[in-house]
């Protein structure tokens, strides 16, 4: 109440008693927010929907919400509304929210987004077509604004914004990527300033796919990969990684053991961070002297500084 206008960042964990009311108080006290941040670890705010999100400051740039497991569609629209300049986006463990109402995030210009799907069900909690459509909508506001004159004459080739994208299945059905995964990641090419992708949970990517990220996103810089399914080979892992410059790098279930860290050591000129650590079955007949030994191998691993197996 008193200094609420000072404050810049708002992080919040749910304790008991703080429901609808206090959080929209918050808010409104808190008129020059940048980041807000709210988790319910804890789980004790099962009736909050997000009705208060109607109260975000429109100065926002950055909202992380997780575990709010009753979230609604409609607040998440409320807060794209109220919030518009938004730039980074977090959802994770939102079970209620659904593949059509996420869909709203397509109207923002982000820079970050990071989807964590935890309902379990029959289906995945977001949609292959939601995503390339958020990708696709942030392009579109490029062209509008532009058409509007509001970039810049110099930047005469429209590129999406953004930066670092993550999406992860956790509980329920993997998303299964149609066509090798190829159209999800010609999608994602338009946005060749991308330095971090990370996907968990996400199947059906093949070597072509990651071959068209690596022409199209060059600059990425960390990479993870988790279950992407048997499509994705060693042999297109390497090719893949020799496109790329990558700093930062973690693997699992991708190929086996052997094979993925042939190809990591194809491609480690620039790794500072490698993770190998969900190679449970295949990782056993290998030895760790021999894999200690590539590692210190200074023409191969000249950056490296952390390795996790």
């Amino acid at each position: 109440r008193v200094a609420g206008a000072l404050v810049r960042t708002l992080v919040v964990r749910l304790s008991e008693g703080v429901s609808e009311p206090e959080l929209a108080f918050m808010l409104k006290s808190c008129s020059n927010l940048h980041r807000f941040e709210l988790t319910d670890y804890d789980l004790v705010g099962g009736d909050i929907t997000g009705e208060f999100l109607q109260y975000l400051p429109a100065c926002l740039k950055e909202l992380r919400l997780c575990l709010l497991r009753s979230l609604k569609d409609a607040n998440l629209k409320l807060s794209v509304e109220v919030a518009p300049h938004l730039q980074s986006i977090s959802l994770e463990g939102n079970d209620d929210l659904t593949s059509d109402g996420m869909s709203v995030l397509a109207r923002l210009r982000l820079k970050e987004l990071a989807l964590v799907c935890t309902r379990a069900g029959a289906s995945p909690q977001i949609k292959e077509e939601t995503l390339t459509q958020i990708l696709a909508g942030n392009l579109q506001r490029l062209e509008d604004a532009a058409g509007a004159g509001e970039l810049r004459p110099l930047r005469s080739v429209l590129v999406g914004e953004l930066q670092a994208l993550e999406i992860s299945e956790r509980a329920g059905p993997p998303l299964d990527l149609v066509e090798g995964g190829e159209r999800f990641m010609h999608a994602l090419g338009k946005h060749p300033l991308l330095r971090s992708l990370s996907l968990s949970g996400v199947v059906g990517l093949g070597d072509k796919a990651l071959r068209v990220l690596a022409n199209a996103c060059p600059g990425l810089k960390a990479l993870t990969l988790y279950r992407p399914g048997s499509q994705l080979t060693s042999a297109g892992l390497q090719q893949a990684l020799e496109g790329f410059g990558l700093e930062s790098l973690s693997l699992g279930c991708v190929a086996d053991f052997s094979g993925a860290f042939r190809a990591v050591q194809c491609a480690g000129h620039h790794l500072a961070m490698l993770d190998m650590t969900r190679y449970f079955r295949s990782a056993a007949g290998v030895s760790l002297v021999s894999v200690l030994r590539q590692l210190q191998n200074s023409e191969r691993f000249p950056c490296l500084r952390n390795a996790f197996f």
